[in-house]
């Protein structure tokens, strides 16, 4: 059977664990000695305050070594992303160079490369274009090239900062704000308190000088907070795609020349697959060819 005749593209996408909006710890109840009024006090969210305390001694300005070092990762990922692309030399790589505007980053995969402002604005610019929801951009190597973008872009800033002043204070305000919005959202969980911990975390993470603490409050505020049910027989609508094909027929089998045309016609479908943690389906492909030739 010619599968380039009965195959469709077949196109499903299941939503899970987006963002988490709320934590539910059991609370321990404690009288202010002072008002008489009773405040709930987590000892999670104690357990979290405490490691954002600890992490603030972490702390080591982003020197030229650290910063040589990421960047040179980056060069690796863009070295891979344009060898997937099929060279730099090649139509497809410099479409999508053009659309990621990527000669904006190019000057900064040299090792005597500065930093500036308008650099910094470029490299946002570009990450906009990676994480924008564009066809082919979920593909893993321009996944990879986005995350050693950002984080290039995060210790850059930090670096260039860290020429002038000392940064230790700004980490320190950080995670002064990390801690009042872990309170906040255990007390009262809101949309923007969470995202407020989620960018600060990111930024943790980062500069990498805090692995413990980013990892376990991520894993704290994780939760999967969206369930996608559909049946088989919804499936089944959805992906039913019926082929329908005629082409000419030329060959030659045993030095003897055949003409004429092939007609074809299937039905694509999809079986459900038993799976606790993410969506698996069966594709099912049924058709036949028919075909006149003299």
């Amino acid at each position: 059977m010619r599968s380039d005749l009965l195959f469709t593209k077949l196109y499903f996408t299941a939503l899970l664990c987006v963002c988490s909006v709320a934590t539910s710890a059991q609370a321990q109840v404690e009288a202010d000695s002072s008002s008489g009024v009773q405040t709930k006090v987590d000892p999670h969210a104690q357990w979290l305050q405490e490691l954002t305390q600890s992490a603030r001694e972490e702390y080591q300005p982003i020197d030229d070594q650290r910063l040589k070092t990421v960047r040179s990762r980056l060069r690796m990922t863009a070295k891979r992303l344009m060898s997937r692309l099929g060279g730099d030399g090649s139509s497809f790589a410099n479409g999508w160079k053009k659309f990621l505007r990527w000669s904006l980053v190019e000057p900064q995969l040299q090792d005597d490369s500065g930093i500036t402002g308008q650099s910094l604005r470029d490299i946002d610019l570009v990450l906009r274009r990676l994480r924008s929801n564009t066809p082919g951009l979920e593909n893993p190597v321009f996944v990879e090239t986005a995350d050693a973008l950002e984080q290039y872009r995060e210790l850059a800033l930090w670096y260039a900062l860290g020429q002038r002043r000392d940064t230790k204070p700004r980490y320190t305000n950080f995670l002064n704000e990390l801690d009042k919005q872990i309170t906040r959202n255990t007390e009262k969980p809101t949309v923007e308190s969470t995202r407020q911990i989620g960018k600060i975390v990111g930024m943790v993470k980062q500069l990498g000088f805090s692995p413990f603490v980013a990892n376990q409050v991520r894993q704290t505020f994780y939760r999967e907070n969206v369930l996608l049910d559909v049946s088989a027989n919804a499936l089944q609508k959805i992906a039913e795609r019926p082929v329908t094909d005629t082409s000419p027929v030329r060959d030659c089998i045993l030095g003897a020349r055949v003409f004429g045309t092939a007609n074809s016609r299937g039905v694509l479908g999809v079986r459900p697959c038993f799976a606790d943690d993410h969506v698996e389906l069966e594709l099912l492909l049924s058709g036949n060819i028919k075909s006149r030739t003299n």
